[in-house]
């Protein structure tokens, strides 16, 4: 991972608190990386068929990239120590930037992993570990795209743009307020074959939080409201999205992040 960056941060610590700075030893030339996206591919052979059936891809392969960090004077124990605790072993993943200017809006999820500690006539200088993250990708700072209303009946059609690199669908977390009068809504994305995301029936003033990912939704009233609803997750297409909202609805907000490739 090609990184001119001096610094990093790493669950939410920055690495100038220990005096550490990415290195990169003996490096001189050419050097790949991986840029995440992967896919595998679904396929299977058959007795004397030279092409194999493609049912499909999977993006199971996690991005992967060594990081070697250090410092120009040498670390004491104690300091080490402290180093390692905040770094390695999390019990979750954690977010970590590189502070370099055209990757400023983005992160890494991961995990620090095989640590390797690097020295010189005995004294401790450097780390190397390698950087798993959670998914093919790295991921743009989190973004909110909202919507507000003063009419009664909504009638409101706009252009989202999905600049995920994912290729698969992007299912945000949304959430609307009906106005006084309202007591339901249709989101439909013209783009994707005018599919419609509806509630139905809800009271007026209520404000319905849905995770499409997940598929959890909940109520300002704390009633059950899944009933209310068509089961037809919001989701967008990568690229252009046509997106149509109609209802008694006082505001919309829609809450997502984009996968990002490269490095």
């Amino acid at each position: 991972m090609g990184f001119y960056g001096y610094f990093f941060v790493f669950n939410d610590i920055p690495s100038e608190y220990y005096n550490l700075r990415i290195f990169n030893f003996g490096s001189g030339g050419n050097e790949s990386q991986s840029t995440g996206g992967d896919v595998s591919l679904v396929t299977q052979g058959i007795y004397r068929r030279p092409v194999p059936y493609f049912y499909g891809v999977n993006q199971d392969t996690v991005l992967t990239f060594p990081l070697v960090f250090g410092s120009y004077t040498a670390l004491d124990k104690t300091t080490q120590d402290l180093i390692h605790k905040w770094l390695f072993g999390q019990m979750g993943y954690k977010k970590l930037v590189i502070v370099q200017e055209d990757m400023s809006s983005m992160y890494y999820n991961c995990f620090l992993t095989d640590p390797k500690s690097v020295s010189i006539g005995n004294l401790g200088y450097a780390f190397e570990a390698t950087v798993v993250c959670d998914s093919p990708w790295a991921w743009s700072n989190d973004k909110t795209f909202t919507r507000t209303y003063a009419t009664d009946n909504v009638n409101d059609t706009f252009v989202f743009v999905n600049e995920s690199a994912n290729k698969d669908y992007l299912y945000p977390e949304i959430a609307f307020t009906l106005n006084s009068l309202g007591s339901g809504i249709t989101i439909t994305n013209v783009t994707d074959s005018n599919r419609q995301f509806i509630f139905a029936g809800i009271t007026p003033l209520e404000t319905i939080t849905v995770d499409n990912n997940r598929q959890i939704l909940s109520s300002s009233t704390g009633l059950y409201r899944l009933s209310k609803f068509n089961l037809n997750w919001f989701r967008l297409l990568q690229g252009m999205n046509t997106i149509n909202i109609s209802g008694g609805v006082s505001s919309f907000s829609m809450d997502y992040k984009f996968a990002i490739t490269g490095g």
